[in-house]
């Protein structure tokens, strides 16, 4: 299932389009805000209600939207696992204070997850967790994708032996790219 999708369904809690999205116009009457993240790509975030917008405003108003602590409100109202979103959040702040050794660490430990139109970075020491909260929150019975580099792992439905092999196939993948790159 797509993000978009997912949205439209009321799995996804809110959604970030860019104004070029091809779907864009499919959401627009939806209560949004605008979100500057990047320059020159104007984005909005989409909720299902008004309540929902008003109540997330009020928590960021404060906030750069390119601080450590609006990317933290983003993951979480986006439904993200708490975990993946702390871990983004540490390689943000990494970032901002230019602190490249520990992003690079950070980097190097880096696995997607995409399971019920939701699609995020997660610690790969982190995915068992990550899993498992996408099972318990969003109950579709479909596969959870996990990315190394450009591999797609797929996981079954609640399968912990599949997801187990999985994590272990994530962990050796980033251990040798990882070896690559310090030995290349």
């Amino acid at each position: 299932m797509y993000d978009v999708e997912a949205f439209l369904t009321g799995i996804k809690p809110s959604l970030l389009l860019s104004t070029a999205h091809p779907l864009f116009e499919k959401v627009l009457a939806y209560p949004s805000l605008e979100i500057d993240l990047i320059d020159d790509r104007p984005q909005y975030l989409f909720f299902h209600t008004e309540k929902e917008r008003a109540c997330f405003a009020k928590r960021v108003d404060p906030l750069s939207h390119r601080s450590p602590a609006f990317h933290r409100e983003l993951g979480l109202v986006l439904g993200y696992p708490p975990k993946a979103v702390e871990f983004y959040v540490r390689k943000k702040e990494c970032q901002d204070q230019c602190n490249w050794h520990d992003l690079q660490l950070l980097k190097a430990k880096i696995a997607g997850l995409h399971y019920a139109g939701i699609g995020c970075n997660s610690n790969v020491d982190d995915l068992w967790d990550n899993a498992h909260w996408l099972w318990n929150t969003y109950r579709q019975d479909e596969i959870l994708n996990i990315r190394v580099d450009a591999k797609l792992l797929p996981v079954k439905y609640r399968d912990e032996n599949d997801l187990m092999k999985v994590i272990q196939q994530a962990k050796r993948t980033l251990e040798q790219s990882g070896s690559r790159v310090r030995s290349g």
